[in-house]
């Protein structure tokens, strides 16, 4: 039984530049972030890592809880065609347990599905302000929704957050990697050390 456990988790934070965010007009209302100047033209933000660590784990959670059922799909709602083709690559060849659709379009309506689903949100594709879209993903059974991006959300909408932005393809594979091997190690029985 292999354990991944939190020197190593917050050592592959650090290596996939998962802690650095672009400044953005929406980080001076957030706490989440402190700001870092290193004499270049551009200031970088630095994620809170305890903040980070901490809704990237309840994003392991999530999942954990999902592969407990026979059978769920991963709905990941993007908003680049090209962001689309690369986690195709990275993670449905890789899957063969979970049913995971990857759009830049929100999940259709499928009403009386008894499959749980689960929807990440990476970035804000179109649509991702109008707020009668969360009623009409409630209407589709998704009532798990994961937000990653760098937005500061008035209302989360009872969404879960990773503030972060995936604007570098180095961030995309380390979460398309988290991913990956949460769903294979929670259904192979094997355990990921989560505290």
């Amino acid at each position: 039984m292999q354990k991944y456990n939190n020197t190593n988790f917050l050592k592959d934070l650090i290596d996939s530049d998962f802690l650095f965010v672009r400044p953005s007009s929406y980080s001076r209302e957030s706490n989440s972030k402190m700001r870092l100047n290193l004499g270049l033209s551009n200031n970088l933000e630095i994620a809170n890592i305890l903040d980070l660590n901490k809704s990237l784990k309840q994003l392991i959670r999530l999942i954990k809880d999902f592969t407990k059922t026979p059978a769920f799909s991963i709905f990941i709602w993007v908003e680049e065609h090209s962001t689309v083709e690369l986690l195709n690559h990275l993670l449905k060849k890789k899957n063969s347990l979970v049913q995971i659709d990857i759009k830049t379009t929100p999940p259709s309506q499928k009403k009386n599905s008894k499959v749980p689903q689960l929807l990440l949100i990476l970035g804000t594709p179109y649509g991702y302000y109008n707020s009668s879209i969360y009623y009409n993903f409630f209407q589709a059974n998704i009532f798990l929704i994961c937000k990653i991006n760098s937005e500061s959300d008035k209302n989360l909408f009872g969404c879960y957050k990773v503030f972060n932005d995936l604007s570098d393809i180095k961030k995309i594979i380390f979460l398309s990697v988290l991913i990956n091997k949460a769903i294979s190690e929670f259904s192979s029985s094997e355990t990921i050390a989560v505290r």
